[in-house]
């Protein structure tokens, strides 16, 4: 839902007409002139898997920084703030498999879930936001 103070920040057909549309599951625009990618954000509060991968080594090393090797993988979902979008990590790691309410707020409360990144909100329509994701 777009409030008034949303209401001032473009519409995102107008803020990426000159831009290059790259479609997916989140959909990207890259601006040529200012060497940005910006990611449409249409699943607000909705899970996925985040992958993390390393594409480059660092050559011969010890440190195990080696390419194509596979990182963290998280559940996680992007959560709007006002101007701002959150990539929030969800615990998955410790549950509460009981139907007694202490107990599962004991354990959301003792193991929460984390922020991965922030982003300031470009452009908006009413069913998504865009976000700048990378700044070459």
């Amino acid at each position: 839902m777009i409030t008034q103070a949303h209401a001032a920040i473009k519409s995102i057909n107008d803020f990426t007409e000159q831009m290059n549309h790259f479609p997916g599951y989140f959909s990207f625009y890259y601006d040529n002139e200012n060497g940005k990618i910006y990611l449409k954000v249409d699943k607000l509060k909705q899970q996925f898997l985040l992958q993390q991968s390393l594409p480059y080594g660092v050559g011969s090393n010890d440190i195990g920084l080696d390419r194509g090797q596979l990182g963290n993988t998280h559940l996680v979902q992007f959560e709007r703030f006002g101007d701002k979008v959150m990539l929030r990590a969800i615990n998955t790691y410790y549950r509460a498999n009981t139907t007694n309410k202490a107990e599962q707020k004991s354990i959301k409360e003792a193991f929460a879930s984390s922020i991965l990144a922030g982003f300031k909100v470009v452009a908006q329509n009413p069913q998504a936001v865009l976000i700048t994701l990378l700044i070459y």
